[in-house]
This record gives C-alpha cells, sequence and structure tokens, in this order.
C-alpha cells in the first residue's frame, strides 16, 4: 500500500442465514487484501431483528477495523463482491442475509450520496453497529458533529437487547468495553436470560 494514502474504516458486518459465525469467517478472509488490510475484529454479538421485517432469525453482528488505500466507492464495491460471493440476494428490503457489510466510518469524512452514506445512517440507532465499533475504537467521534460516539452506547443498550458470543474463529479479540462510558454487555447463557426478559 506504499505510495497511496491510507485511511482508516471501519466495517460493520452481519448475517441471520445458515451458517453465521462462517459466513463472518469467510468474509474477514475476503476482505483482507493487498489494498485492505484487516487490523482487528470485534467480538460477536446477537442481536434480534430490527426494522420493518421482524419475522426472521436473529443476527450475529462484528465490527472490522482496516487500513486501506481504496477509495469510499472502491471500498464499497469491495465490500459488495463479498456479499455476492457468499451468497447475498437482496430480495427483500431489511431481509435475511447470509452476509452484510456496511461501512460504519471512513476516516472522518462524510458521505452523502445516493450510493453510499458514511458515517452509516443506523449507526447512533442500532447497538448491534455501535458496540462492536465502539470495542474497537471507542474514542471514536462522529464527524457530522463532534460527539464521541460512546455517548449514544447506554441508551441504546437498555432499549435493545445484545448479546455477546465470542470471537470469529481465527480472529480472537482482545478489545474491551469501557465500563465507564456504558455497562458492560452480558454473555452466555445469562446474557440469554437477559434477552429474553427484554423481549
Amino acid at each position: 500500500m506504499l505510495g497511496k494514502p491510507i485511511v482508516q474504516a471501519l466495517i460493520g458486518l452481519g448475517s441471520n442465514l445458515g451458517e453465521r459465525m462462517e459466513h463472518m469467517e469467510r468474509a474477514l478472509a475476503l476482505l483482507d487484501g493487498p489494498q485492505v488490510l484487516l487490523r482487528r475484529v470485534s467480538s460477536v454479538y446477537e442481536s434480534a431483528p430490527l426494522g420493518p421485517v421482524q419475522d426472521q432469525p436473529p443476527f450475529y453482528n462484528a465490527a472490522a477495523e482496516v487500513e486501506t488505500t481504496l477509495g469510499a466507492l472502491e471500498l464499497l464495491r469491495h465490500c459488495q463482491t463479498i456479499e455476492a460471493a457468499l451468497g447475498r440476494e437482496r430480495l427483500i428490503a431489511k431481509g435475511p442475509r447470509t452476509i452484510d457489510l456496511d461501512l460504519l466510518l471512513i476516516g472522518d469524512r462524510l458521505f452523502d450520496e445516493p450510493w453510499l452514506t458514511v458515517p452509516h445512517p443506523e449507526l447512533t440507532r442500532r447497538a448491534f453497529a455501535l458496540i462492536p465499533l465502539l470495542e474497537l475504537a471507542p474514542m471514536s467521534v462522529d464527524p457530522r458533529d463532534g460527539v464521541l460516539l460512546c455517548r449514544y452506547a447506554e441508551p441504546l443498550l437498555r432499549a435493545q437487547a445484545l448479546v455477546r458470543l465470542g470471537s470469529v474463529p481465527g480472529y480472537p479479540s482482545r478489545a474491551r468495553l469501557p465500563a465507564k462510558h456504558y455497562p458492560s454487555v452480558p454473555a452466555g447463557d445469562e446474557a440469554r436470560a437477559v434477552a429474553n426478559r427484554a423481549a
């Protein structure tokens, strides 16, 4: 990647069809390449579907931190190519998917185009997008207004059940959530009980 500007980007991953963990593992392997250097991967979290399509399986979600020399459109196309390779079909808007790769942040840049909005428009409204990102970059700032993104975490976690499951195989997560900003996310069987009570 010598000779080209290097930008840090945070990418959200989601899957709720088939072997969810395997889809995420394969997506990360395909993401890493000559022009996209995979730096770190968050823990995997499970969440209930949100939005207009409620009748679908729960999601696995994570975030990946990359360094890239690709422009925004090139990075988007790279992510869409990976989605297609893993069988993503866009049959129902907000519906089930084998894999979903969303550009959450690209440095401190803003994009508001028909083909891309960054920061991701749901970033501060969806725990499954924000919490994995904060695990990797807890002091991230929203480039739209300069507000620390961690300020949105506590109300989201109180309203939306989120379960930490562990790491993607081959991509151990060593990051921890800073408890001073928001409550910890439950893990394991106890977490599932909390999620069920919240449902």
